[in-house]
Protein backbone atom coordinates (compact mmCIF):
# COMPACT_ATOMS: atom_id res chain seq x y z
CA UNK A 1 0.00 0.00 0.00
CA UNK A 2 2.62 2.40 0.67
CA UNK A 3 3.83 2.65 -3.23
CA UNK A 4 0.35 2.90 -4.22
CA UNK A 5 0.39 5.77 -1.89
CA UNK A 6 3.27 7.71 -2.45
CA UNK A 7 1.75 7.85 -6.20
CA UNK A 8 -1.26 9.43 -5.53
CA UNK A 9 0.12 11.41 -3.05
CA UNK A 10 1.50 14.18 -5.68
CA UNK A 11 -2.47 13.84 -7.55
CA UNK A 12 -3.89 14.93 -4.33
CA UNK A 13 -1.49 17.17 -3.53
CA UNK A 14 -2.31 18.44 -7.17
CA UNK A 15 -6.13 18.35 -6.50
CA UNK A 16 -5.75 20.09 -3.16
CA UNK A 17 -3.59 23.36 -4.36
CA UNK A 18 -5.99 23.33 -8.05
CA UNK A 19 -9.42 24.48 -6.48
CA UNK A 20 -6.81 27.39 -4.86
CA UNK A 21 -5.19 28.98 -7.89
CA UNK A 22 -8.54 29.09 -9.90
CA UNK A 23 -9.65 31.20 -6.89
CA UNK A 24 -9.27 34.49 -8.11
CA UNK A 25 -7.70 37.39 -5.80
CA UNK A 26 -10.11 40.30 -5.14
CA UNK A 27 -9.04 42.90 -7.73
CA UNK A 28 -7.34 46.17 -6.59
CA UNK A 29 -9.48 49.47 -7.33
CA UNK A 30 -7.85 51.10 -10.69
CA UNK A 31 -5.35 54.14 -9.96
CA UNK A 32 -6.37 57.46 -10.99
CA UNK A 33 -4.34 57.01 -14.26
CA UNK A 34 -6.47 54.10 -15.36
CA UNK A 35 -9.56 55.57 -14.49
CA UNK A 36 -8.32 58.83 -16.54
CA UNK A 37 -7.26 56.49 -19.37
CA UNK A 38 -10.62 55.18 -19.43
CA UNK A 39 -12.32 57.94 -19.58
CA UNK A 40 -10.08 59.32 -22.28
CA UNK A 41 -11.51 56.07 -24.09
CA UNK A 42 -14.69 56.32 -23.99
CA UNK A 43 -14.59 59.85 -25.19
CA UNK A 44 -12.50 58.77 -28.20
CA UNK A 45 -15.30 56.45 -28.82
CA UNK A 46 -17.79 58.57 -28.42
CA UNK A 47 -16.35 61.46 -30.99
CA UNK A 48 -15.73 58.25 -33.30
CA UNK A 49 -19.61 57.37 -33.11
CA UNK A 50 -20.68 60.99 -33.75
CA UNK A 51 -18.10 61.09 -36.31
CA UNK A 52 -19.78 58.27 -38.65
CA UNK A 53 -23.33 59.18 -37.78
CA UNK A 54 -22.56 62.65 -39.61
CA UNK A 55 -20.47 61.03 -42.27
CA UNK A 56 -23.75 60.05 -44.24
CA UNK A 57 -25.20 63.84 -43.91
CA UNK A 58 -22.24 65.28 -45.67
CA UNK A 59 -21.94 62.52 -48.24
CA UNK A 60 -25.80 63.31 -48.90
CA UNK A 61 -24.87 66.98 -49.04
CA UNK A 62 -21.35 66.70 -51.59
CA UNK A 63 -23.95 64.31 -53.86
CA UNK A 64 -26.23 67.23 -54.25
CA UNK A 65 -23.43 69.13 -55.55
CA UNK A 66 -23.12 67.73 -59.04
CA UNK A 67 -22.67 71.21 -60.51
CA UNK A 68 -19.70 72.04 -58.90
CA UNK A 69 -16.09 72.29 -60.95
CA UNK A 70 -14.08 69.54 -60.80
CA UNK A 71 -10.74 69.88 -58.88
CA UNK A 72 -7.94 71.52 -60.96
CA UNK A 73 -5.05 69.35 -61.53
CA UNK A 74 -1.74 71.09 -60.00
CA UNK A 75 0.62 72.75 -62.17
CA UNK A 76 4.12 71.36 -62.76
CA UNK A 77 6.81 72.89 -60.88
CA UNK A 78 8.93 75.48 -62.95
CA UNK A 79 11.88 73.94 -64.88
CA UNK A 80 14.30 76.48 -63.32
CA UNK A 81 16.04 74.83 -60.24
CA UNK A 82 18.21 77.48 -57.58
CA UNK A 83 20.93 75.77 -56.60
CA UNK A 84 22.15 77.41 -53.42
CA UNK A 85 25.82 77.96 -52.44
CA UNK A 86 27.98 74.91 -51.22
CA UNK A 87 28.59 75.32 -47.35
CA UNK A 88 30.86 73.34 -44.96
CA UNK A 89 29.45 72.96 -41.76
CA UNK A 90 32.42 70.75 -39.22
CA UNK A 91 32.57 70.68 -35.68
CA UNK A 92 36.21 70.51 -35.48
CA UNK A 93 36.47 73.89 -37.39
CA UNK A 94 34.24 75.68 -34.86
CA UNK A 95 36.21 74.14 -32.12
CA UNK A 96 39.76 75.41 -33.56
CA UNK A 97 38.15 79.08 -33.95
CA UNK A 98 36.79 79.13 -30.12
CA UNK A 99 40.36 78.22 -29.12
CA UNK A 100 41.76 80.75 -31.56
CA UNK A 101 38.90 83.09 -29.96
CA UNK A 102 40.18 82.30 -26.40
CA UNK A 103 44.03 83.11 -26.90
CA UNK A 104 43.40 86.32 -28.50
CA UNK A 105 40.85 87.34 -25.98
CA UNK A 106 44.01 86.55 -23.73
CA UNK A 107 46.20 88.45 -25.67
CA UNK A 108 43.79 91.88 -25.48
CA UNK A 109 43.56 92.10 -21.88
CA UNK A 110 47.18 91.37 -21.97
CA UNK A 111 47.51 94.66 -24.10
CA UNK A 112 45.12 96.91 -22.34
CA UNK A 113 47.39 96.92 -19.19
CA UNK A 114 50.06 98.40 -21.37
CA UNK A 115 47.67 100.89 -22.99
CA UNK A 116 48.29 103.41 -19.66
CA UNK A 117 51.66 103.90 -19.00
CA UNK A 118 52.91 103.41 -15.62
CA UNK A 119 54.21 105.77 -13.44
CA UNK A 120 57.38 104.76 -13.51
CA UNK A 121 57.52 103.97 -17.27
CA UNK A 122 56.57 107.58 -17.36
CA UNK A 123 59.10 109.16 -15.78
CA UNK A 124 61.99 107.28 -17.04
CA UNK A 125 60.63 107.57 -21.04
CA UNK A 126 59.21 110.99 -20.70
CA UNK A 127 59.54 112.97 -23.66
CA UNK A 128 62.69 114.85 -23.22
CA UNK A 129 64.26 112.05 -21.56
CA UNK A 130 63.44 109.49 -25.57
CA UNK A 131 64.88 112.65 -27.51
CA UNK A 132 68.11 112.37 -25.67
CA UNK A 133 68.01 108.15 -25.48
CA UNK A 134 66.57 108.12 -29.66
CA UNK A 135 69.66 107.00 -30.59
CA UNK A 136 69.49 103.98 -28.70
CA UNK A 137 66.36 103.52 -29.96
CA UNK A 138 64.14 104.46 -27.59
CA UNK A 139 60.12 105.31 -27.49
CA UNK A 140 58.50 107.87 -25.03
CA UNK A 141 55.84 106.28 -22.81
CA UNK A 142 53.59 107.50 -24.79
CA UNK A 143 54.43 106.49 -28.26
CA UNK A 144 54.19 103.15 -26.63
CA UNK A 145 50.57 103.51 -25.09
CA UNK A 146 49.60 104.24 -28.70
CA UNK A 147 50.77 101.88 -30.13
CA UNK A 148 49.53 99.65 -27.70
CA UNK A 149 46.11 101.43 -28.03
CA UNK A 150 46.20 100.29 -31.79
CA UNK A 151 47.43 96.46 -31.33
CA UNK A 152 44.01 96.65 -29.10
CA UNK A 153 41.83 97.66 -31.94
CA UNK A 154 43.81 95.36 -34.79
CA UNK A 155 43.03 92.45 -32.46
CA UNK A 156 39.50 93.17 -31.71
CA UNK A 157 38.82 93.54 -34.83
CA UNK A 158 40.42 90.10 -35.48
CA UNK A 159 38.13 88.68 -33.23
CA UNK A 160 35.14 90.32 -34.66
CA UNK A 161 36.40 88.26 -37.62
CA UNK A 162 36.94 85.39 -36.06
CA UNK A 163 33.62 85.01 -34.39
CA UNK A 164 31.85 85.74 -37.90
CA UNK A 165 33.35 83.24 -39.07
CA UNK A 166 31.60 80.60 -37.04
CA UNK A 167 28.79 81.07 -38.91
CA UNK A 168 28.38 78.97 -41.60
CA UNK A 169 28.96 80.37 -44.71
CA UNK A 170 29.95 79.78 -48.62
CA UNK A 171 33.60 78.52 -48.88
CA UNK A 172 34.07 81.45 -50.99
CA UNK A 173 33.36 83.91 -48.08
CA UNK A 174 35.37 81.88 -46.01
CA UNK A 175 38.53 82.28 -47.43
CA UNK A 176 37.78 85.99 -47.95
CA UNK A 177 37.55 86.50 -44.26
CA UNK A 178 40.54 84.51 -43.95
CA UNK A 179 42.44 86.54 -45.92
CA UNK A 180 41.14 89.83 -43.79
CA UNK A 181 42.09 88.06 -40.85
CA UNK A 182 45.92 87.51 -42.35
CA UNK A 183 45.98 90.72 -43.26
CA UNK A 184 45.26 92.15 -39.48
CA UNK A 185 47.95 90.13 -38.31
CA UNK A 186 50.68 91.60 -41.05
CA UNK A 187 49.47 94.67 -39.51
CA UNK A 188 49.70 94.19 -36.07
CA UNK A 189 53.63 92.12 -36.84
CA UNK A 190 54.37 95.66 -38.42
CA UNK A 191 53.40 97.69 -34.99
CA UNK A 192 55.67 95.65 -33.64
CA UNK A 193 58.82 95.55 -35.86
CA UNK A 194 58.02 99.84 -36.09
CA UNK A 195 58.30 99.89 -32.50
CA UNK A 196 61.65 98.22 -31.74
Amino acid sequence: MKPVARLLLPVVISFAILPAGLIAEPEAPPTQEERVRARLAERAKEKAEKARAEAPATKEREAGKTDAEPPKAAEPADEDVTALPEMEIRQTRIHDLDLKIRQLNRDIRREQRKVKPTDADAALNNRKSSRIMSIFGGKSAEQRASVAAERVYLMEQERDLLELMKLPMTAAKLRELEGQVDALRTVRRNLDIELR
